[in-house]
């Protein structure tokens, strides 16, 4: 069992590729400038797995593998996106999607090309679905897969080059740690340069086209240990061929050219539109799908309203505050004049006040200012419980409803457990933090002293020795 993929140039017979030296958690890396053959490579890739009943999930950005279903049960998902796609999906759907692979095994394109998709989204998107599948491979029986990332730039991209969203951590845990999970990954750009380095460093084949930049050339030397001078012929290769290194040519260099694919490609004949073969295996996956795709939507939106609506009550209630207080000052400006007017007067043996009524006013004032004080204290407290203002969940994600502690979502897991800590207990010292989780007051000073030049934790003025949050 082999993947008929290439054929070598120099005998023009193929080339055959064992499967598992793609999939099992080997990495694998298309490199070619624009329209020298890249995604026509993985497609074929994709056809040859497709015949040996292997699944894959192809992260497509241009919407240019659909073509697959002309030959193939493929099941296409456009992310907002309904032309030439089976389904349309959002962020909301990602871990229903990665569930749905994993259950069907049946290969998958996720479309990201709409333009109507916020690039945030995409890659929230994305975060969500990589996050299912790899915790879930890792949970359940082990099946080799194959995740295809074009325009691998995009998503694990080099620093300097883009920055980095938040779906760049998944990516990096599944090319690092794939293997343990059955599944292997192809890398695909035209720019070896703009990709993350340490996550090519990872890949154990190299399928090499069309190059001219001396950037990337460079790259591929300092990653490959191919002689440059070897390198240069690239420049020479025309569209479809290839140089072959890795295991899947058992680490020795293999000049070959691609076959031709079972289906039209889309990217060198945009104006063709491929006849869809409906597949009978995919009628009821599909129908079943459509319906959970409609459920979720209504349970988000419904979701979304209640949120709009307690947002409301709290907008409300805090206008109220708002009034309550300025009562609050108000009445207390009066009882301090009327404290004013009584020194003023001269002391009268029997009482401080001019008359009963007098009297009765005072007391009146004094008693709506506490109850109006404790009042206001018990909406706060109300206000307090009913929205969490600070937590962490078990990956070690930080949350919190204050715009300014949104930076946290980078900090490790003993960074956000320092921090919660500070929030609960304001003014604790090293050493309270350090008998209170175990770990040396070395590790930290280290972390607190990096949350205070990030603007997060500051020291008390007057006691330097202890720590407390930055006002919000």
């Amino acid at each position: 069992m082999s993947l008929k993929v290439f054929e070598t140039l120099s005998t023009q017979q193929p080339f055959p590729i064992d499967p598992s030296s793609l999939l099992g958690g080997n990495n694998t890396v298309i490199l070619a400038d624009p329209r020298k053959g890249k995604s026509y490579t993985a497609a074929k890739v994709c056809e040859q797995l497709s015949d040996l009943g292997l699944p894959f999930v192809i992260i497509d950005p241009e919407g240019e593998y659909y073509s697959l279903r002309e030959k193939y049960g493929v099941f296409v998902a456009g992310f907002e996106r309904t032309e030439n796609c089976d389904v349309a999906v959002g962020v909301e759907h990602a871990e229903l999607m990665a569930n749905q692979f994993l259950n069907s095994r049946v290969p998958l394109i996720l479309d990201l090309s709409s333009p109507d998709a916020e690039e945030e989204d995409t890659h929230l998107f994305l975060e969500g679905f990589m996050k299912r599948l790899i915790t879930q491979a890792g949970a359940g029986e082990k099946v080799p897969c194959l995740i295809v990332i074009d325009e691998a730039d995009e998503y694990i991209p080099e620093r300097g080059h883009k920055g980095r969203g938040p779906d760049y951590a998944q990516f990096g845990k599944l090319v690092k740690k794939g293997g343990k999970r059955g599944i292997g990954t192809i890398i695909i750009s035209h720019r070896p340069a703009w990709v993350a380095k340490d996550l090519l460093a990872k890949c154990q084949n190299w399928i090499l086209m069309h190059q001219t930049y001396k950037d990337d050339l460079q790259r591929i030397e300092d990653l490959t240990r191919i002689p440059m001078s070897t390198l240069l012929r690239l420049k020479e290769r025309k569209e479809g061929e290839a140089l072959l290194y890795g295991a899947i040519s058992q680490d020795q260099i293999v000049w070959a050219k691609c076959l031709t694919r079972e289906t039209t490609h889309i990217g060198t004949t945009p104006t063709i539109k491929p006849k869809f073969v409906q597949r009978p295996e995919l009628e009821g996956l599909l129908k079943g799908f459509r319906v959970e795709i409609e459920r979720l939507t209504r349970r988000r939106e419904a979701e979304r309203t209640e949120i709009a609506r307690l947002t409301g009550e709290l907008q409300q209630r805090d206008a109220d505050l708002k009034k309550k207080d300025e009562e609050i000052r108000l009445l207390k400006t009066a009882r301090v004049a009327a404290g004013m007017v009584t020194r003023d007067r001269p002391p009268e043996p029997r009482s401080p006040f001019e008359s009963p009524a007098e009297f009765e006013d005072y007391q009146s004032l004094k008693n709506r200012v506490a109850e109006l004080e404790e009042e206001l204290k018990d909406w706060q407290q109300k206000e307090r419980q009913k929205v969490p203002s600070f937590w962490i969940d078990d990956f070690g994600s930080v949350y919190s409803q204050f715009p300014w502690l949104t930076r946290l979502i980078d900090l490790n897991r003993i960074k956000a457990i320092i921090v919660k800590h500070l929030w609960d207990k304001p003014g604790s010292t090293l050493e309270n933090i350090t008998l209170s989780y175990g770990w040396t007051a070395e590790t930290i000073r280290s972390h607190l002293n990096d949350l205070i030049k990030r603007g997060v934790v500051r020291r008390s003025d007057n006691r330097p020795y202890r720590y407390f949050l930055r006002e919000a």
